[in-house]
């Protein structure tokens, strides 16, 4: 049989494989429409839920306050309690330091970049 399937090294297909090939096409295509129909579905029935949410963002605390610095202590945060208090904004005075440092360093490269781009243009 395998040598009646093949011509010169070429694989001929039976009647039967072909029309069980082309059977398949109508069921891939409901399938497909079943999904296009879900997603569909899906999005009308979120799509309002977005309707009613406006975006207003916070204009923060004005960066310069007048008066006596307040030290803070929290006691008892554990291992995990440092990365805590960093991203709730409470920072060490040294690791603050280093922040400014890295930021003017990154601000004067930052500005290298843009003179070097502009006069390019």
């Amino acid at each position: 049989m395998d040598s009646d399937n093949t011509i010169s090294g070429s694989k001929q297909y039976s009647r039967r494989e072909i029309l069980a090939g082309l059977a398949s096409i109508p069921v891939i295509g409901v399938i497909g429409y079943g999904l296009f129909q879900h997603i569909n579905d899906r999005n009308k029935k979120l799509a309002p839920l977005l309707d009613d949410i406006s975006s207003i963002l916070p204009k923060g605390i004005s960066p310069v306050v007048e008066g006596e610095t307040i030290r803070l202590g929290i006691v008892g945060t554990g291992s995990r309690g440092k990365y805590l208090m960093k991203a709730l904004g409470f920072l060490h005075p040294s690791r603050l330091d280093q922040y400014i440092e890295s930021a003017k360093k990154v601000t004067s490269g930052l500005n290298t970049l843009m003179t070097f781009t502009l006069r390019k243009i």
